[in-house]
């Protein structure tokens, strides 16, 4: 089944310390590769068949609507000596800065991106947990060693929509003991397409 999907876009300004290819993953230290991945998007239309799909239905909710703001962030460090502090984040959206209230903690059990997940900007791999957003025992403001893997914040702030331009201020990160430049990560629509196999990623 073929779809489309609206997505929240990451980008950072011609300025920027930091640096973001067509992926959209950010090289936040010649190091350190990041990706922040809002889970909040919007399957638009989903369609039976390969070359000319059959339209079964539209639609324009939020994945999670309603819900609290879910984000993924993605760590690929080629060294040791990084660290981060979750709630040290900041997300800003109308006006207002918001902080993450909960954090997982890192899962560094990675797989190939596939299916309904290939749309996404980001790493082409993502981490393979059962239940993504089980909330591990991890409080949002301890430091956390990194290595490849996967961390998710929640945001006291229903999901906004792709539609909506916000920005992550990617604060809290060090190596070996030194802080980096805070990096602002900006976003904005766009659409992508991608396919879901019987409802199930392939």
């Amino acid at each position: 089944m073929a779809a489309a999907f609206d997505v929240s876009e990451p980008f950072v300004d011609t300025d920027s310390a930091a640096r973001i290819d067509g992926d959209g993953v950010i090289l936040l230290h010649e190091q350190l590769t990041v990706s922040v991945v809002p889970r909040n998007e919007v399957m638009l239309v989903l369609g039976m068949g390969l070359v000319v799909p059959i339209p079964l239905g539209v639609n324009n909710d939020p994945r999670r609507q309603d819900l609290p703001l879910l984000v993924d962030l993605r760590f690929a460090p080629t060294t040791d000596g990084f660290t981060f502090v979750p709630s040290d984040i900041q997300l800003h959206y109308n006006g207002n800065a918001a902080v993450p209230n909960r954090s997982t903690a890192l899962d560094t059990r990675t797989g190939r991106v596939s299916g309904e997940s290939r749309h996404a900007p980001g790493h082409r791999w993502e981490c393979t947990w059962h239940n993504y957003w089980e909330f591990l025992p991890s409080a949002a403001g301890e430091e956390v060693a990194l290595s490849k893997g996967c961390l998710g914040l929640e945001f006291p702030i229903d999901t906004i929509h792709p539609e909506q331009s916000f920005a992550v201020h990617l604060n809290g990160f060090r190596f070996r003991g030194v802080p980096l430049e805070p990096v602002e990560v900006r976003f904005r629509r766009d659409t992508r397409f991608g396919f879901v196999l019987m409802g199930v990623g392939g």
